[in-house]
């Protein structure tokens, strides 16, 4: 007897130890659910949404010119997609 599915399938999965922490931890640092997660793994899709807006914040502020230090302008560019990702989750509530 063949299953109805009207979303998509469901799988069963088991993963080593601390894998599913690991992914618990990546998927709220990328603001997707777990499932999401695991699919842009597989996807082949590393880039998250805190990356895309760290790279905005970064071509601003290079263009700004006031920062000397590349580790300190890779911080500030993630410090601005962090208040992004947080003015973004606070729209949506």
């Amino acid at each position: 007897m063949a299953e109805n599915r009207t979303k998509s399938d469901a799988y069963m999965l088991r993963l080593p130890d601390g894998m599913r922490d690991e992914l618990k931890t990546a998927a709220g640092a990328n603001h997707r659910s777990m499932n999401d997660e695991i699919v842009a793994r597989l996807s082949g899709s590393r880039r998250t949404l805190r990356d895309w807006f760290a790279g905005q914040a970064l071509l601003a502020l290079t263009s700004v010119n006031t920062i000397q230090d590349r580790n300190s302008l890779s911080a500030a560019a993630y410090e601005v997609a962090d208040a992004m990702l947080a003015a973004r989750d606070r729209s949506a509530s």
